[in-house]
């Protein structure tokens, strides 16, 4: 019962700050002007030269550590307290398109309308390859941080890649089996084919199906999940481990061990297909490293027992930083400030 209060007070914070959007903001400066005039009309004159030097002091302050911080050139690890936690380093040097490669070829950018046209390309074959002993060349398709992308593999399957994903295939499946790899997170809409099996490979895990619809998050920095939506999968570890999923199933993986299987609320694993921030009963360091590896920007905790707060989460991912930041100060969990490309929390 605590928990769903929890919930609803959260709920009503975050669309109390979407209807204040719509309000007009009120005039800072004038608002300013009436109350120090309310309070210097209250004031005796002895408190109010108490006031003015203690403000001429402050000032005195303020500008000798305005002279300290021009005189040192500034540093990011200035935000970073010591026993501060790092929840999410940002990726330096990183392409901000999407980007194709064929084989050993220089990878190129391509926009979401060049993806239909390799797919409908693609498409054009039967998706099998020849009884030809020529190695088959692999194709990869990398999403920067920010954008996701849409594709359609030679037999059918579409696959959806979240940002900083990878995934890789053959130019041609094999006459019993269709592999490809996942690096970060993807979604599936197998094409059915009761003949060749469709199987994920990510970071030693294999997903296997017929014809289903799930979703594979496999990330380098936390468990791995595989989500069935519809139809059935089987999940096998390195280590010979497997379990069987059905619809509504998630199964978390870690260090190669199936840790168990769950039926959560399955938008946290499926809702950024519809542009959403997702999150119900997640940690709030969770919450920030998703954000932070959506806009590509490291995440420090300086107070670090906060990160383990629960909380419930909604955001549109095409939002910008500052209003997602601005939505997760509403709920008053935690002071969050987005400063030098930095999420950083007190």
């Amino acid at each position: 019962m605590i928990e769903e209060e929890k919930y609803i007070k959260e709920e009503i914070a975050i669309r109390d700050h979407f209807l204040r959007q719509n309000e007009e903001a009120p005039d800072v400066k004038s608002e300013l002007e009436k109350f120090m005039q309310t309070v210097d009309n209250r004031v005796e004159r002895p408190h109010r030269w108490r006031m003015v030097a203690l403000w001429t002091s402050v000032a005195a302050v303020a500008s000798v550590l305005i002279l300290l911080v021009m005189a040192k050139p500034f540093d990011n690890d200035d935000k970073q307290k010591n026993g501060a936690v790092v929840a999410y380093r940002a990726e330096s040097a990183v392409a901000n398109e999407i980007m194709f490669q064929t084989g050993d070829a220089e990878p190129v950018a391509v926009t979401q309308q060049g993806l239909h046209k390799i797919s409908e390309e693609a498409g054009k074959t039967t998706g099998l390859q020849s009884n030809s002993t020529s190695e088959v060349r692999m194709n990869s398709l990398r999403t920067p941080s920010n954008m996701t992308a849409t594709f359609q593999l030679p037999d059918g399957t579409v696959v959806m890649l979240n940002s900083c994903s990878r995934l890789v295939y053959p130019e041609r499946f094999a006459h019993d089996i269709r592999k490809v790899s996942v690096e970060g997170e993807a979604y599936f809409e197998v094409a059915k084919d009761a003949d060749r099996p469709f199987v994920v490979e990510s970071n030693g895990v294999y997903t296997k199906a017929l014809g289903t619809q799930f979703n594979v998050r496999a990330r380098k920095d936390s468990p791995e999940h595989v989500t069935l939506v519809d139809g059935a999968v089987e999940v096998k570890t390195a280590n010979g481990e497997t379990c069987r999923l059905k619809p509504g199933d998630d199964a978390e993986i870690d260090n190669g061990k199936i840790v168990g299987v769950t039926q959560p609320d399955m938008e946290i694993f499926t809702a950024w297909r519809q542009g959403e921030f997702y999150f119900d009963n997640v940690s709030l360091g969770e919450i920030c490293a998703e954000i932070g590896r959506w806009y590509n920007v490291s995440v420090i905790f300086n107070t670090p027992e906060i990160m383990n707060t629960k909380l419930f989460f909604v955001a549109d991912r095409y939002s910008s930083i500052n209003e997602v930041v601005n939505l997760l100060n509403a709920l008053d969990k935690a002071k969050i400030l987005f400063d030098d490309n930095q999420i950083v929390i007190e």
